[in-house]
Formats: structure tokens, C-alpha cells, sequence
């Protein structure tokens, strides 16, 4: 990576009216380029990004958050982008951390290959309902228990990656599984990851993860990419 990188913020987005505005326009002080993926939405999520100054793409029906990162991933890198990072379109994020998560990536040779923003590696819960912090621990032992890697945010959405990485790994998932996927096959692998604090914000909205079913297919997931990957 010589001289300064190109860094673009991809975010899928899903009905997200409230956040999305604030959301892009705080981002845009820390990166060149913004990507967002309408996934569908049905309320004014979609007049509202076309006002923003960003590059919109669009999937005609909800696909899911991995299917909207796909699509992200694919024009970063068809746009040569050095660095992507991926954060959430509902407030629960803090833009100005960006630069936490470059930071890795970019102080040493070679830097991370993934950068992980852990909302719980100061051992705080912020705004994480119990349930969710719960489901977050046993992914995090899971995958600990199947790779011997400790990572005490494993479903964290805020994320940095080298173009490299995302060139180098196929991410067949289209649910919330996305990010567990990409985590294991990171860890298979070989990459450099590292995690990094961060805060986190209060959600515009309730969650969209659906406890059981999500939780299943995240978990199905782990053990189905580390034995088939």
C-alpha cells in the first residue's frame, strides 16, 4: 500500500429512515468514498440516501445483511479501494472511530488484514441487550473452542479489511451469518486480525436479528466453515 490509501465505508442498509443521514454524514470525515445497499427497504430510507452525496446500490427485495455486503464488497473493490470498512446503518456505530480501526492496518509492515471494532473488550455491554451480549459470548467461546482463537466480539458489524483479504476469500453467507463467516475464514487462513475497542451507540430502531432462528444459522455456520473451508 503506497502513499495514502484509498478507504471506502461500505453500509448495508434496511429501513433505516431514522439513522442513515446522520449516519453517512458523520462517516464522511473519516473516509474518500461512501457505498450504501439499499436491501430492499420499504420505508424512506431510499429517497433519503439518494440526497446524500453517496454511491447507492440497490437489491429490489430484503436479501439479507451479507447478501447487501456482498454487493459493497464487489464495487470497493472494482474501485480499488485500499481499505473498506463496514458499519451499521442504525446508529449503533460511532463514525469517528474509524480511524481506530485503520490504524492497525495502516502503523505497521505488514499491518492487520482484518480489524475487528470489539464493543466488549474493555469488559463494558454499552447499550447490548442481554440476550444479544449472551449470544455474542458463546459465539466467541465457540469459535475460541474450534480455532483456539480468543475474540471477544466475533458479531461486530464495525470492521476494517485490506482489498487483499476480501479478493482472496469467496463469503457465501446472505443472513447475520456473514460475519461469523468471514471471521472463521480469516482465522483459517492465516490472516493478521486484531480487535480494537470501541463504544456503543444507542440503536435508532430494534434490532432486526431474530434471536433463534439468526442464532441458529450463525452457529450452523461457524461449524460449517471450519470444516468445509
Amino acid at each position: 500500500m503506497r502513499g495514502k490509501p484509498f478507504v471506502v465505508a461500505c453500509i448495508p442498509a434496511y429501513n433505516e429512515e431514522k439513522a442513515i443521514s446522520e449516519v453517512c454524514s458523520r462517516a464522511k470525515k473519516y473516509v474518500d468514498m461512501i457505498i450504501v445497499c439499499d436491501d430492499g427497504s420499504t420505508d424512506k430510507t431510499r429517497e433519503i440516501i439518494d440526497k446524500l452525496g453517496v454511491t447507492v446500490k440497490r437489491h429490489p427485495k430484503r436479501l439479507g445483511k451479507g447478501a447487501a455486503l456482498k454487493t459493497l464488497f464487489d464495487v470497493a473493490k472494482d474501485l480499488n479501494a485500499d481499505i473498506i470498512v463496514t458499519l451499521d446503518a442504525d446508529g449503533a456505530h460511532f463514525p469517528e472511530e474509524v480511524t481506530y480501526l485503520l490504524k492497525p492496518i495502516l502503523k505497521s509492515n505488514p499491518g492487520a488484514d482484518v480489524v475487528i471494532g470489539s464493543r466488549f473488550a474493555n469488559h463494558t455491554r454499552g447499550n447490548v441487550s442481554t440476550l444479544n451480549y449472551a449470544g455474542n459470548r458463546f459465539f466467541n467461546i465457540l469459535t475460541y473452542l474450534l480455532t483456539g482463537r480468543r475474540l471477544t466480539d466475533t458479531q461486530s458489524g464495525f470492521r476494517a479489511f485490506k482489498r487483499k483479504f476480501l479478493n482472496d476469500i469467496i463469503i457465501h453467507s446472505n443472513g447475520y451469518e456473514a460475519e461469523s463467516e468471514i471471521t472463521i475464514k480469516a482465522i483459517r487462513y492465516g490472516y493478521k486480525i486484531v480487535e480494537v475497542p470501541i463504544k456503543c451507540g444507542k440503536n435508532y430502531r430494534a434490532s432486526k436479528l431474530h434471536s433463534f432462528r439468526d442464532g441458529l444459522r450463525i452457529f450452523v455456520t461457524i461449524i460449517k466453515t471450519f470444516l468445509l473451508d
